[in-house]
């Protein structure tokens, strides 16, 4: 019986904290109610947003990302490839010199696109989910930029809550159904697990063992700024690295390794492990490849 008091607690503490976790980040938003007017941050920010060249290979870099994908070309009708709007990008938001600013451009740019109504649901959040990402992408303060709407990520936001609410729940009920008289156990072949090792091992040495992407975050992590432009054209070959790996999960897994790899040269500093970790868990997304991000975990670094 106190276990399953036990486990009751905890579902309700899931519970709350995602709908703590939906209401409160540290991460800067630009408001769009009456008590933060909107029009008042973008006469400040205009001037710079103008200076920076309104975003355009920000917008262009969204626009192309986002439909994206590995049966399509890679060029849009000008011949330019998208991976390399994403350097001019991050040029483009350096020259804004306020973060809200910052953010307030990427803002812009966003509704820019929903304005002209070419985006599908999905290509939608996409927009949304890379445009908050890339000044962390970029290097940049801050590291994501909160852009609020009332399109339906809010009741998206909210069906998630609601969703978690009902597994909370019902992790509840099969704790009362089955703690007295059974456990569920999940027993993973070991066998299973060495074919999956074998098969990806396979594929990321076709990928040449991604030692471009080794390459970009080595040079991400130690660079100065103004070796900045050597690292980023180095994620083009990187991202054509990932893609020769077919399977999603032996991607995660050539990256971790890479990861290791790095951890065991001993050369970096705790906050160039942090930068390295979290460049690799989001190379996927910026090569638009699934998955969008991957779990690294490490033993040792934190």
């Amino acid at each position: 019986m106190a276990k399953v008091m036990i486990i009751g607690v905890v579902s309700l503490a899931i519970l709350l904290m995602a709908v703590t976790a939906s209401s409160f980040r540290t991460t800067i938003t630009i408001a769009e109610d009456a008590e933060n007017p909107r029009d008042q941050i973008s006469q400040r920010c205009q001037q710079q947003i103008q200076r920076a060249q309104q975003l355009r290979s920000c917008e262009q870099y969204l626009r192309q990302s986002t439909r994206f994908s590995e049966e399509e070309e890679e060029f849009d009708n000008q011949g330019r490839d998208w991976r390399q709007e994403f350097p001019r990008c991050c040029e483009q938001l350096e020259q804004i010199q306020d973060e809200q600013c910052r953010c307030e451009g990427i803002r812009q740019v966003v509704q820019q696109q929903q304005q002209r109504g070419e985006l599908q649901c999905r290509e939608r959040q996409e927009v949304f989910r890379t445009a908050q990402t890339l000044p962390g992408l970029c290097r940049i303060s801050p590291q994501r930029c909160e852009i609020p709407t009332r399109s339906p990520f809010f009741f998206f936001k909210m069906a998630r809550v609601m969703i978690l609410g009902a597994i909370s729940l019902a992790i509840l009920f099969m704790a009362i159904t089955v703690s007295s008289s059974r456990s569920i156990t999940i027993t993973v072949s070991e066998e299973a697990e060495n074919q999956q090792s074998r098969r990806c091992q396979q594929q990321i040495q076709q990928a040449q063992q991604l030692r471009s992407c080794q390459q970009y975050l080595r040079q991400r992590s130690q660079s100065s700024e103004e070796e900045e432009d050597q690292s980023r054209g180095d994620v083009q070959r990187c991202c054509q690295q990932l893609q020769q790996i077919q399977d999603p999960q032996c991607r995660c897994e050539g990256l971790r390794q890479v990861v290791q790899q790095e951890q065991q040269r001993g050369e970096l500093q705790g906050r160039e492990r942090q930068e390295m970790l979290q460049t690799a868990q989001n190379l996927p997304g910026l090569c638009r490849v699934s998955p969008q991000r991957c779990e690294i975990q490490t033993r040792s670094w934190f």
